[in-house]
């Protein structure tokens, strides 16, 4: 009997050992695609958009042509510059607002004690 537990937890063992391993292997290899999955979805996502609104990228056409390329850089490079300064001050609001969650300019500075019956 005491053999036979023996031989379980050997047993046991090796497959703990096998499962990490495995473990570390699909680790690697999810690792290694995450990336171009991630831009698989992004391009996808940009194509709903697309799909959904071709009159706005009609005009974004439209407007490189008409702008000569040079102009339609320098005014893609602003427009970036505004989107990512309006991330950074969404972003700090947020946390504005996640600090102040629960505090309201009506309530008292100190509470109550509690009331006893």
């Amino acid at each position: 009997m005491i053999d036979r537990l023996a031989e379980v937890r050997a047993r046991r063992a090796e497959l703990v050992a096998r499962a990490a391993r495995e473990r570390d292997d699909i680790g690697r290899l999810v690792g290694a695609v995450t990336q171009p999955l991630r831009a698989a979805g992004w391009l996808a996502a940009v194509w709903r958009f697309a799909s959904a609104r071709p009159l706005v990228f009609g005009g974004a056409v439209a407007a490189i042509v008409i702008l000569r390329p040079s102009r339609a850089i320098a005014w893609s490079l602003r427009l970036w510059a505004g989107w990512q300064a309006f991330k950074r001050m969404r972003d700090r609001f947020a946390l504005l607002k996640a600090a102040t969650v629960g505090r309201r300019s009506d309530t008292p500075a100190v509470s109550k004690p509690p009331q006893t019956r």
